[in-house]
């Protein structure tokens, strides 16, 4: 078992170097997990960004733009303001795994905080006014210990409250979810070289 979990993680090395590859991007995927326990499914995944943390931080905490980060992001709104002075957005996102499309429909309530060069963002999607029946984000932006830039530690798991076909199964939609989270990774840190 450990074997495998060991060469899981070298193709998920290896999918993220080719997909940093080609754009010359410089983020770096330090960690990359995706797990699936019952119906929900887990994504942990660190990275080093080539930009500075506060810049991370303001491309994240910018709302109303995430769809600069990811093209699977259809449309963002921010509905306004949420209990515990957070903002609620809705977003619609297309997923496409093998041949079956979704739009994600998630209205979430969305926490920032920083405090000196370190950003805290939480999300907490309302099953009521989602297609999901669970969903929490949270993202941690931080100067790296041990190089320049941004380190990222994205943590995320959902629970679709839709039927997924039997034939995509859970480890292609693992593969589509680590690879929205490396999109992501790249988005932030092309939104952030844009702002300098």
């Amino acid at each position: 078992k450990e074997e495998r979990e060991q060469q899981r993680r070298q193709k998920d090395a290896a999918l993220a170097c080719l997909l940093l590859a080609p754009g010359g991007q410089a983020a770096e995927i330090i960690k990359l997990t995706v797990d699936r326990q019952a119906s929900r499914y887990s994504v942990n995944l660190d990275v080093a960004l080539d930009t500075s943390a506060s810049d991370a931080f303001a491309v994240m905490h910018d709302f109303a733009r995430l769809g600069d980060i990811n093209p699977a992001i259809q449309s963002v709104a921010v509905l306004g303001a949420a209990p515990n002075g957070s903002m609620r957005v809705q977003t619609r996102v297309k997923v496409c795994v093998l041949f079956f499309c979704r739009v994600l429909e998630q209205v979430q309530d969305m926490q920032a905080d920083q405090v000196g060069n370190i950003g805290r963002i939480r999300a907490d999607v309302i099953p009521e006014l989602s297609n999901l029946s669970y969903g929490r984000g949270d993202w941690l932006i931080q100067p790296c210990d041990d190089r320049a830039g941004a380190c990222l530690n994205f943590a995320v798991t959902v629970e679709p409250d839709f039927w997924i076909p039997p034939v995509i199964g859970p480890w292609a939609l693992k593969k589509k979810l680590r690879e929205e989270a490396v999109q992501t990774s790249l988005g932030i840190e092309a939104a952030a070289r844009n702002r300098q």
